[in-house]
């Protein structure tokens, strides 16, 4: 046992999911901020410079428009939504 309070803490079920509850709401917090709609797009021209042999994109240079729309980020707040846990009873 390294950290006698924590350890102590994870005894609580509420504190473990409060804890999780959190860090859910900061990440909907930082995907859903309204700022990151002032990103500009990637130039278009310099994509052919870009290699494709990733299954999995990794920075922004990949992303296309859909990620700005309002349905998309309604529906990612939706998901986002659903990792939330319901407190321990």
């Amino acid at each position: 046992m390294y950290n006698k309070q924590l350890s102590d803490a994870l005894k609580n079920p509420n504190f473990v999911i409060d804890l999780h509850n959190e860090a859910v709401n900061h990440l909907i917090d930082i995907i859903l901020d309204p700022e990151s709609m002032l990103y500009t797009n990637f130039a278009p021209e310099l994509k052919k410079f870009l290699k494709n042999n990733g299954t999995m994109p990794c920075s922004y240079e990949y992303f296309n428009e859909s990620w700005k729309r309002d349905e998309y980020r309604a529906k990612l707040e939706t998901t986002m939504n659903s990792f939330v846990l319901p407190p321990w009873k």
